[in-house]
């Protein structure tokens, strides 16, 4: 599958200017300056910015492909309030993110801020693909950005249950996470220094109660051979995968994934016949 590839460090916007005012100064200075808040500590500053955001609704959260961000008033007062409120709103926001120009435009906002402090102010994002990561000639976007955000808490993936690859002979039963891992980009997730939690969900799909519903059962029925495998709870063993690899660099991370109940919920846990197909469409 092909995707477009954007260059890694996307020019800042000429329409917008990160403030040089990093410090507090005197009142008269502020004065002078034309913008007495400045008078404040930054970390006062901040705590007013969240106040007048608290019963904004802020339209940052679906990163749109093409257009400019809708940004809340108070971003519009001067650049040194745009700058300083932004970065507030930067750190309380969850980044959806659904495309390749998504990714680029986002970077483009991010850029506007000087010495990464827009990048350094993402905590979450969303991604609504798989295929995000997935690798070409070049790194994917995606891990493009995360490689700039080093303070990412949670990272959420949302799964299309046809993108995952699977072992040959145990399909629906076991993924195939070396050929995963050399597909697409999905050992930066785990790599990332600050990360906490990792969450993993299924696209939603016409068809997908029946599908988890089959190979579920071909997992009870398989388990009286070779012991139960992992199902959708560890996602197929990529939960675990993720855990290891962030152990690998020293880290404990949570990967959260779906529960068979989500699907489910008036199934009993022994019989294969509680997922019968006439329960799951």
């Amino acid at each position: 599958m092909t995707h477009s590839v954007y260059p890694p460090s996307p020019p800042p916007s000429q329409d917008r200017k990160s403030s040089d005012a990093e410090q507090m100064i005197s009142y008269e200075n502020a004065v002078h300056a034309g913008n007495v808040f400045m008078c404040l500590p930054r970390s006062i500053r901040n705590r007013f910015y969240e106040y007048a955001l608290l019963d904004t609704e802020l339209n940052f959260g679906d990163v749109p492909d093409h257009r400019d961000f809708k940004y809340p008033e108070i971003c519009e007062v001067d650049n040194i309030f745009y700058t300083e409120a932004c970065q507030v709103i930067i750190k309380d926001t969850t980044f959806t993110l659904s495309s390749d120009a998504a990714i680029f435009n986002l970077m483009v906002f991010l850029n506007e801020f000087k010495n990464n402090e827009g990048y350094d102010g993402v905590q979450h994002v969303e991604f609504t693909s798989l295929n995000l990561f997935e690798k070409d000639v070049f790194s994917s976007n995606a891990a493009k950005l995360l490689r700039r955000c080093p303070n990412i808490k949670s990272i959420s993936l949302l799964i299309n249950l046809d993108h995952l690859i699977w072992n040959d002979d145990r399909r629906g039963l076991e993924l195939d996470l070396h050929t995963m891992a050399r597909s697409f980009d999905l050992k930066v997730i785990p790599g990332m220094g600050d990360l906490e939690t990792v969450n993993l969900d299924l696209e939603p799909s016409m068809a997908l109660r029946k599908k988890l519903a089959l190979m579920e059962i071909a997992r009870q029925e398989y388990s009286g051979m070779e012991g139960m495998k992992a199902g959708l709870e560890v996602f197929w063993g990529l939960k675990d995968w993720m855990e290891m690899e962030a152990l690998n660099h020293g880290r404990l991370i949570t990967v959260n994934c779906p529960k068979v109940s989500q699907f489910f919920p008036k199934r009993v846990n022994t019989p294969a016949s509680s997922f019968d197909s006439s329960n799951s469409e």
